[in-house]
C-alpha cells in the first residue's frame, strides 16, 4: 500500500471514530462550556455560556444571551441570534428575538418560527403566538390580533383590536373599532372588515318582559313562556367580547350593514355568497322555504321569492313570521293573524296564532273573554277556539281545560284527549312526567296517564333531568320540609326531611343540595348520607366544598374540614396584608 493510500485510510478511520463517539457538555474553570469525548478530550472548545446534550447530531448552545444549534464539528447549523429557541416538532422551532432588558428582565421580545435548517418560516416580529389549536394559532403585532395556520401562512392579518375564535364552521369574526368582518380558516375573506354592523341570522326566541307577562292571563302567560320560539331568523350582532365564538350550530347565514344600527342589511349564506344586496330593504332576513321576509318600511313587510325576485303577496302586510314547512303566519289585517302558504293563499285566520310546536298551532279568539283552539301545521282546524285553556305541546301532549274551573287533561296532536280531563290542575310534561293535582293532592303521571307518583302529597318538586330516580315531595306543610321519594317504588328513598331542597344531579352528579333554609345548606348523596354538613351559607359554597372533598380523595368530610374550608373562604382573613395581624379566631391551627 502506498504512502498516500495509507494516510487516506488513517484519516477516514480517525473521522469515523470522532463522529461515532459521544460528545458530552463540559464546563471549565472559567464557567464556559464546551464538549469532550468519552476519553475526556476536548473536541469543541469552551466558548459557550450554556450547552445541551447532542441529539440527532445537533446540540443547542448559548452565548451572550443568544441561542442556536451546532453540529458535532462545532459548526453553527442555526446561528446564535435568538433569545429563545424551542422545538415544536422534529422540523419546526419557535424562536424569539429582539427586545431589551429592564431590571434583569427581557421585555418586548418578538416571536416567530424557523425550520430544522434555520430557514425562517415566520418572521419573529409578533408579540404573541399561542399554541396551535384546530389548525390555527392566535398572533399579535403592535397590539393588533390575527391568525396563522400550521403552514405559517397568515389567514387573518394582524390589524384588529379584537378578534373571536374559530367556530365549528371554521369562521371567525374580527373588528377594529367600528369596522368588522368575517374570515374563513382557509384565509378567505367572507365579509370585508369595513362594516359597522356585522352579524348572523339565528332562530328567534321572543323575550317577553315582566310587564308584558304581568298583563297576560294565566293561560296566555303560560303559552308565551313555554313557546317563545317564532319562525323568523333574527339578526344577531357578532359577539363583542374578545375571543368569543359565533355559535356555528345556530347560525343560518350572515349579514353586513353600512349602518351601525344594522338597517338596510345584506343577506349572505354560510359560504359568504350574497343572497340579498345591501340597501335593498330597510331590513331583510334569511330565506326559509325559498322566501325571505323583508321589511320595506314601518308596517310594510312582504315575502321575497328568492327564485323569481318578486314579492309573494300583492299587498304588503304589517308584520309576520318566516315560512316553516311551507306555511307562514302573516298579519294581513289589523290585529288578525293568518296562516298562508307559499302561493300567498290565506288558509285560515284568528285573532292570535301562537308558534307551532309538535306540528300544531294554538289559536285564540276574543279580547276580554278569550277562548283557545288548535290547528295543524297546514291550517286544518282540529279544535275550534272554544277551550278555556290549551298549553303548548310538550313530549307529544298538550295540557287542556275545556271550561273555566273544569277538569284538566292532555290532548294529542290530533286534538283528541289522550289522557282524560280528571285533574284539578296540571303542568305540562317535562322529563317524561307531568305534575298533576287530584283530590287536593299532588303527584305525577307518565305519558300513558298512569300514576308514577301517587297523588297524595301536599306539594311536589318539578323535575330537572331525564329518567330521574327521585322526586322531592312534601307530606304536610312546606315549612316542615320535603322528603325524597323513589319514583319506581313510590316509597321514601331514605330518612330525612328538609325545608330547602334541590334535585339530585341538578348542580353536581350524584348529590343534592339540601338545608334548613337557603342560607344553611349542605350536600347529600343518593343514600341520604350527609357529605357536606348542613352548615354552609349558600349552595355555591356547599358545591365548592364538595368539589374540594372529591379532589382531596378523602372518604369523609370531618368537622375540621368544615372549619378550615370556611376559614379560607373568610373575606376578612383573605384581605389581610402581609404586615397585618390576623385575629386568633381566623388562624388555621
Amino acid at each position: 500500500m502506498n504512502k498516500f493510500l495509507v494516510s487516506a485510510v488513517a484519516l477516514l478511520l480517525s473521522s469515523t471514530t470522532v463522529a461515532a463517539q459521544d460528545l458530552i457538555p463540559d464546563q471549565n474553570e472559567k464557567g464556559k462550556w464546551g464538549y469532550v469525548n468519552n476519553a475526556n478530550m476536548v473536541v469543541i472548545d469552551y466558548k459557550y455560556d450554556s450547552a445541551d446534550f447532542f441529539m440527532d447530531g445537533r446540540a443547542k448552545v448559548g452565548k451572550g444571551g443568544k441561542y442556536g444549534y451546532i453540529d458535532m464539528n462545532g459548526s453553527e447549523i442555526i446561528k446564535m441570534k435568538y433569545n429563545t429557541i424551542d422545538k415544536i416538532n422534529g422540523n419546526v422551532y419557535k424562536v424569539s428575538a429582539g427586545g431589551s432588558y429592564k431590571d434583569g428582565a427581557l421585555l418586548d421580545e418578538k416571536y416567530g418560527f424557523i425550520d430544522y435548517s434555520g430557514k425562517v418560516l415566520l418572521e419573529p416580529k409578533y408579540e404573541t403566538i399561542t399554541s396551535f389549536k384546530n389548525g390555527v394559532a392566535l398572533i399579535s403585532e403592535n397590539s393588533k390580533y390575527g391568525y396563522i395556520n400550521e403552514n405559517f401562512q397568515i389567514v387573518v392579518p394582524c390589524k384588529f383590536s379584537a378578534i373571536g375564535t374559530f367556530n365549528s364552521r371554521d369562521v371567525v369574526w374580527a373588528t377594529d373599532g367600528n369596522k368588522s368582518g368575517l374570515y374563513h380558516k382557509s384565509g378567505r375573506v367572507m365579509i370585508e372588515p369595513k362594516y359597522p354592523s356585522v352579524g348572523t341570522f339565528t332562530p328567534w326566541e321572543k323575550e317577553y318582559s315582566k310587564e308584558e307577562l304581568d298583563k297576560m292571563t294565566y293561560t296566555a302567560r303560560t303559552i308565551c313562556k313555554e313557546c317563545p320560539s317564532h319562525y323568523l331568523l333574527r339578526k344577531t350582532r357578532i359577539p363583542s367580547t374578545p375571543f368569543d365564538s359565533i355559535d356555528g350550530s345556530r347560525t343560518h347565514g350572515y349579514y353586513y350593514s353600512g349602518k351601525a344600527t344594522g338597517e338596510k342589511n345584506s343577506v349572505l349564506d354560510l359560504d359568504g355568497n350574497v343572497l340579498i344586496k345591501e340597501g335593498q330593504y330597510y331590513a331583510a332576513f334569511y330565506p326559509t322555504d325559498g322566501f325571505a321576509f323583508v321589511i320595506k318600511k314601518a308596517n310594510k313587510t312582504n315575502y321575497l321569492n328568492m327564485t323569481t325576485g318578486k314579492m309573494l303577496l300583492s299587498k304588503d302586510i304589517t308584520d309576520g313570521w318566516a315560512f316553516h314547512n311551507g306555511y307562514a303566519v302573516a298579519y294581513m289585517r289589523y290585529n288578525k293573524a293568518s296562516l298562508i302558504d307559499t302561493n300567498g293563499r290565506e288558509i285560515c285566520s284568528f285573532d292570535k296564532i301562537y308558534p307551532e310546536r309538535g306540528g300544531v298551532y294554538i289559536v285564540s279568539e276574543g279580547k276580554s273573554s278569550v277562548t283557545y283552539g288548535l290547528i295543524d301545521h297546514a291550517g286544518n282546524v282540529l279544535i275550534e277556539p272554544s277551550y278555556n285553556a290549551i298549553f303548548p305541546e310538550n313530549e307529544g301532549l298538550l295540557a287542556a281545560q275545556k271550561t273555566s274551573g273544569g277538569k284538566w287533561g292532555f290532548l294529542d296532536n290530533k286534538g283528541k284527549f289522550a289522557i282524560q280531563p280528571t285533574y284539578e290542575n296540571v303542568f305540562s310534561f317535562a322529563h317524561g312526567y307531568a305534575v298533576v293535582k287530584s283530590n287536593g293532592k299532588w303527584g305525577m303521571i307518565d305519558p300513558s296517564g298512569k300514576e308514577a307518583v301517587t297523588c297524595k302529597w301536599n306539594n311536589i318538586s318539578f323535575l330537572s333531568e331525564d329518567n330521574p330516580e327521585f322526586v322531592w315531595v312534601c307530606p304536610s306543610t312546606n315549612e316542615e320540609g320535603a322528603i325524597c321519594l323513589d319514583i319506581k317504588t313510590n316509597k321514601q328513598a331514605f330518612n330525612g326531611q328538609y325545608p330547602f331542597v334541590r334535585n339530585f344531579n341538578q348542580d353536581m352528579p350524584g348529590v343534592a343540595i339540601v338545608g334548613k333554609s337557603s342560607t344553611s345548606v349542605g350536600c347529600i348523596d343518593k343514600t341520604g348520607k350527609v357529605i357536606i354538613p348542613i352548615d354552609m351559607e349558600s349552595g355555591s359554597l356547599a358545591l365548592k366544598a364538595y368539589k374540594q372533598f372529591i379532589e382531596s380523595g378523602k372518604s369523609a368530610w370531618q368537622e375540621i374540614d368544615t372549619y378550615r374550608f370556611k376559614l379560607y373562604q373568610n373575606d376578612e382573613r383573605n384581605k389581610k396584608g402581609l404586615s397585618e395581624t390576623i385575629p386568633s379566631n381566623l388562624w388555621d391551627y
